[in-house]
């Protein structure tokens, strides 16, 4: 019996049979795992597809709200243009001039450009002269002003009024402003939903 099973033609039989399962029917289960491989791929890709246009009218809601968000928040920044620290300048002159105090000097500390996410950061020392109450008038002027304007440090020396009168006093000094530009908030466009699902 072991030597039928050693036949040649049993041999060659089992040759054929090794070869038709090494070059045909391995490499169709290679291709069939490739083939669920890939169809599984693109039925996640799919289901995401699905999902998006399912919230499509979520995310245009929401959308919207940071669109408004945004626009809202344009008008405490400053536009990034060639003349931005003039504009400043100009802006904080005019307040420190209606308030009552003088501008003795103006000095611009830094100028980073979109190191925080394309906004533009200024910093400038204003120094002035000029009535306590006018310091103060001004101060409250400055935190209420409509751009947003971040006192960094200030000091000042105040030499009193007549008979040490407080709303006589006097004071000179100087306050370090810190000032936002963009054009980013600005320039926000409607972005169409179906590019968020690519």
């Amino acid at each position: 019996m072991n030597n039928r099973l050693l036949a040649k033609e049993n041999l060659v039989i089992f040759l054929g049979f090794i070869l038709v399962l090494k070059f045909g029917f391995l490499p169709l289960l290679e291709w069939q795992s490739a083939q669920f491989e890939e169809l599984g791929v693109k039925s996640r890709k799919l289901a995401k597809l699905e999902q998006v246009i399912a919230r499509e009218a979520s995310y245009k809601s929401k959308l919207e709200a940071l669109r408004k968000n945004m626009e809202a928040n344009a008008g405490f920044l400053y536009e990034n243009t060639s003349n931005t620290k003039l504009n400043i300048q100009r802006d904080v002159e005019h307040l420190f001039e209606k308030g009552g105090l003088s501008v003795t000097g103006y000095t611009w500390i830094s100028d980073a450009d979109g190191l925080m996410g394309g906004i533009r950061t200024l910093k400038s020392t204003v120094y002035f002269s000029g009535g306590l109450s006018s310091m103060v008038k001004v101060f409250w002027e400055l935190a209420s002003a409509p751009k947003l304007i971040r006192v960094v440090q200030w000091n000042q020396q105040i030499q009193s009024g007549r008979e040490g009168a407080v709303e006589n006093a006097a004071t000179t000094g100087g306050v370090t402003l810190e000032f936002l530009a963009s054009n980013e908030y600005n320039s926000f466009e409607r972005v169409n939903v179906a590019e968020l699902g690519e």
